[in-house]
């Protein structure tokens, strides 16, 4: 199966494609590394050792920069290291998604395949690491409000309404504080949203204090379907809501997620420039009909079954 999809997208699209099988999905990600741009690699139970000797922790599936430099001042260098770790101490170091990186690098299944699309969501959250950290109010909070829009994007999209907001603030040396808050209404509207995330975040913000990333999160999610508005919740206003969001959402799906955003988003740019801002190489050279926003993509074409 491996072979006719790579087959397949190469003669469809011209790319080529590296294939990884095994136990985890951890350890096919380390597979279809193993033979890039164009090769597929099986990894029976007994060649996991091998793999992983030859993986360094830095490039594990799962595995950040932070939480890499915590493993290597372990004295962990490579992915078999890691496995070796009492499980103990993998919690206490990494807590629960190391913990379960720990456990698909095992060969033990954590992170099944859902192929059924996903109709109804708990929560939602989205999240952002600035580098280098920064201790200006005013673009944290920009960093904040931009994780917001998009969660509600996202919401949105995915048509629920959120009764919860909550909102961490993560320092420089990864400790944090977080809060969460119930909203007025259940909404999918960011600017009913945007007060409450104000408050919570001059609750939480310490002058002085370095910050390196913020995380919003919406709970108490129901289906727009699902729920019947009463009349005190209908109001014009909430409409006008609506139908600005509407369009904006169409707007960034067109032109690209931000093209239209909270004017408070502009305070990001009171962050200091650092490297990893610089554009990816792709974007020096733009092909024709491409522009800043859209790189022309390959479509695959059927034939026609008539």
């Amino acid at each position: 199966m491996a072979e006719r999809l790579r087959d397949a997208v190469s003669s469809e699209m011209g790319l080529t494609v590296s294939v990884g099988i095994s136990l985890t999905k951890t350890l096919a990600k380390l597979c279809s590394k193993f033979r890039k741009p164009n090769g597929q690699t099986i990894l029976r139970r007994e060649h996991i050792p091998v793999m992983l000797r030859r993986t360094p922790i830095a490039k594990v599936w799962g595995v950040g920069p932070a939480s890499a430099a915590k493993l290597q001042a372990q004295g962990i260098a490579t992915a078999y290291d890691f496995t070796r770790m009492d499980e103990a101490r993998v919690l206490k170091l990494l807590h629960k998604p190391g913990h379960e990186t720990w456990r698909e690098l095992q060969g033990r299944r954590v992170f099944r395949l859902d192929l059924e699309s996903k109709a109804s969501y708990d929560s939602m959250m989205k999240g952002h690491t600035f580098s280098p950290p920064n201790d200006d109010p005013l673009f944290i909070f920009s960093e904040a409000l931009r994780n917001m829009t998009a969660a509600f994007a996202k919401l949105r999209r995915h048509k629920h309404l959120a009764r919860e907001i909550g909102l961490c603030l993560r320092l420089k040396d990864y400790t944090g504080q977080s809060a969460g808050a119930t909203l007025p209404y259940p909404t999918s509207h960011d600017c009913e949203a945007a007060p409450v995330l104000r408050q919570l975040f001059d609750a939480l913000i310490r002058p002085g204090q370095v910050y390196r990333s913020t995380m919003v999160w919406l709970g108490g999610l129901v289906s727009e379907h699902q729920r019947q508005m009463d009349m005190f919740e209908e109001t014009p206003v909430r409409h006008d809501y609506g139908k600005l969001d509407e369009a904006v959402d169409r707007i960034n799906r067109r032109y690209g997620q931000n093209a239209v955003a909270p004017a408070a988003l502009m305070d990001g740019r009171l962050k200091p420039w650092h490297s990893r801002d610089a554009a990816p190489a792709r974007y020096d050279v733009l092909l024709e009909g491409e522009g800043d926003r859209h790189l022309a993509i390959p479509r695959m074409t059927l034939g026609n079954p008539v």
